[in-house]
């Protein structure tokens, strides 16, 4: 989630406030990184790089920075509309200082918010991904792995496999719980007209 941010973020504070080349040069590759399936587009990676960690932590950033990116650059170009914006490039301030200081503390909030509902999601992507065989390997623990080791054993001993995936559901509604005071807090900021 980390390394998707640091990739991301900056892209798209650029691209939804310079927009031009730049903006139509990453736009392009994020439609054609949006246009196939996370789990196939994630699979395919992790079928070539073998499976792993470190490859599996790299093939979901390598997925997900699209949905960052497209995110971040539309909360700028909302942001690049209100008359602040228009206020202090008129007063002379230079493009970096507008990011910094206008642009960058106003999506902090909706970035925790998709960040904490898509991080269920990446939990949910590695554990099936793991479940295949494609994540990280024994003896290394994992849900994903685990759930697919009690398989065998089910019909002896279910509680083998139901702690793992009771663990992954309790991760994936934390994840929401989280998020939902930033959503309240989010919605209730009025808007200026």
């Amino acid at each position: 989630m980390l390394l998707t941010l640091l990739i991301s973020f900056p892209i798209g504070l650029l691209t939804g406030y310079l927009r031009g080349r730049t903006d139509y040069f990453f736009m392009r590759m994020v439609d054609s990184t949006l246009a196939i399936p996370d789990i196939v587009l994630t699979i395919a990676i992790v079928g070539i790089l073998g499976p792993g960690l470190f490859h599996l932590i790299l093939a979901i950033t390598i997925v997900r920075w699209a949905n960052y990116v497209r995110f971040i650059r539309s909360l700028v170009l909302n942001i690049c509309q209100e008359e602040y914006i228009l206020s202090a490039q008129m007063s002379g301030n230079s493009r970096m200082r507008i990011m910094r200081r206008y642009i960058f503390p106003q999506i902090g909030s909706p970035v925790v918010i998709f960040g904490a509902l898509d991080m269920g999601r990446i939990v949910l992507l590695i554990a099936g991904l793991s479940f295949l065989g494609l994540g990280p390997q024994p003896p290394t623990p994992e849900w994903g792995v685990m759930l697919r080791d009690a398989t065998a054993y089910f019909q002896l001993a279910p509680h083998v496999m139901i702690f793992p995936g009771l663990a992954i559901l309790f991760f994936v509604l934390c994840c929401q719980l989280i998020s939902e005071p930033y959503q309240k807090a989010s919605s209730a900021i009025p808007k200026e007209v």
